[in-house]
């Protein structure tokens, strides 16, 4: 009995402690509000994972991320003067509220767009691995992975055994992932790849003796860029089930991109940043960012813009970001994303789109491998539906694309989900395609899976039985924190 005394005494302590934390570094009342409650519905517990991953110390991680962008000045330098050569002049070619859109984020965003692009889009994961390693085993110079999840299984030994073939011959090899994300990772693995030449390095590790032991800020981006002339980015990671060949899924379903063109400078920019963070390496050097090949004209030529995010920018601007697209939408407006967790904000927008007489169309998976997020976002379905907003649940699978297609006209494809982890803390990669061409080959693939999905006209449609209700106010409680 004495000792239970304690342990209850020790819990009132920790809340007491979490609670005046929170208090005196006031964020937003939502969030505040669910860790206060996560704190008494898991006692202990709850006071651990806010130690965990409800306390960013942004401010510490924008001031140490702008230190190391100043010692990379002659890399922004340049990267201006090359733009410069290549900005579309005033991209008048685009809808003038296409271009009211642009001058609005290019508040947000130091990466202009860019003209002289040309853009490959793969829905099929075997055929954008195939890619990859395709352009892997032609690189002369440098290759450069950033994965979120580089998983050390077949498809992940694939590629590494391509890259220590391509080490072994030479080329410089950079590999950065995610320390959370790659888990797993054996060290006969890892050393082989460094005995081979190989360099590898992890974002954010955490290493508790070293005092690294917060687990959110993961770097969520995908980019590979071979040479500085060819660039994939997009929602495609490293691993079995990105190719279909996970057993818990039917199918797979990513969009990712290959890109040639001065797009892919801006791809490098954002690795060569993200490395010299992570590896205190500069490789800002002008053989890193060669002059782009010549492009085709006319169709061929496409408006491209990478749009970095992350905790450590002043602003939420994917946040901003994807507000603005949804504002900019006059007919209609598709969005596909396996995690759905909008913030009031976002749910408001949408909301107002529709009563715009926007067509809105959501398309998420009927099954995530975190079922608590998948109640959270089933939470707002009503709120969504009583707009007129259309959602569409995937049948035969998982749709892991993140992709937004606005009036048929233009588009964006990236790493970022709809939720509030990619919103404030995760580090993200979307771009931006002003292209008709490129936004109708997102859309044929939008309809299609369209086939195979089924459209949710009422909660009681995915089985909203008393036990559900439970986990949906649940989910909605927990919102703010997943």
């Amino acid at each position: 009995m004495d000792w239970l005394l304690v342990v209850l005494g020790f819990d009132v302590v920790l809340v007491i402690f979490a609670i005046i934390y929170i208090l005196r570094h006031p964020g937003e009342p939502q969030v505040m509000l669910s860790w206060m409650m996560l704190f008494f519905l898991l006692p202990i517990l709850g006071v651990v994972l806010f130690l965990l991953l409800g306390t960013p110390k942004l401010a510490r991680m924008r001031k140490r991320r702008d230190k190391k962008r100043k010692q990379l000045d002659t890399l922004e330098l340049r990267l201006q003067r090359l733009q410069q050569q290549y900005i579309h002049p005033s991209c008048e070619v685009l809808p003038e509220r296409v271009r009211g859109f642009i001058t609005f984020i290019s508040h947000l965003n130091k990466m202009p767009p860019t003209c002289n692009n040309q853009v490959q889009i793969y829905h099929d994961g075997p055929q954008a691995l195939a890619a990859l390693c395709e352009a892997i085993s032609q690189a002369q110079q440098h290759i450069h992975l950033e994965y979120y999840a580089f998983h050390a299984d077949e498809t992940g030994q694939k590629l590494a055994k391509l890259l220590r073939e391509k080490a072994r011959a030479g080329v410089e090899c950079r590999v950065l992932v995610d320390f959370i994300g790659s888990w797993g990772w054996s060290r006969h693995f890892l050393h082989r790849l460094r005995k081979s030449g190989v360099e590898v390095s992890y974002f954010l590790p955490v290493v508790p003796w070293r005092g690294r032991w917060r687990v959110n800020f993961r770097n969520h981006r995908k980019i590979a860029i071979i040479d500085g002339l060819i660039g994939f980015t997009g929602s495609q990671n490293i691993g079995n089930e990105y190719v279909g060949l996970d057993k818990h899924y039917q199918s797979w379903h990513d969009t990712h991109l290959r890109l040639t063109g001065p797009a892919v400078h801006e791809l490098q920019d954002v690795f060569v940043e993200d490395w010299h963070y992570a590896q205190h390496q500069d490789l800002s050097a002008a053989s890193y960012f060669p002059p782009p090949q010549p492009q085709a004209t006319g169709s061929d030529n496409q408006i491209v813009q990478i749009f970095p995010s992350g905790p450590d920018m002043n602003t939420r601007i994917l946040h901003h970001l994807l507000l603005a697209i949804i504002s900019t939408a006059q007919h209609q407006i598709d969005i596909a994303t396996p995690y759905f967790v909008p913030d009031a904000s976002m749910v408001l927008a949408l909301e107002a789109a529709a009563y715009r007489n926007v067509r809105v169309r959501l398309l998420l998976p009927n099954k995530l491998d975190h079922a608590i997020v998948l109640w959270a976002g089933r939470s707002y379905y009503q709120t969504l539906l009583n707009a007129g907003i259309q959602i569409y649940e995937y049948q035969q699978g998982m749709v892991h694309s993140k992709v937004v297609i606005v009036d048929d006209n233009w588009g964006m494809v990236g790493s970022a989900n709809m939720d509030i982890r990619s919103f404030r803390i995760n580090f993200e990669l979307s771009t931006l395609l002003y292209n008709q061409g490129l936004a109708q080959q997102l859309q044929h693939d939008f309809n299609h899976l369209l086939k195979d999905s089924c459209r949710i006209l009422s909660p009681q449609d995915i089985q909203w039985d008393f036990k559900a209700s439970l986990f949906i106010g649940l989910g909605r409680i927990l919102s703010p924190l997943l």
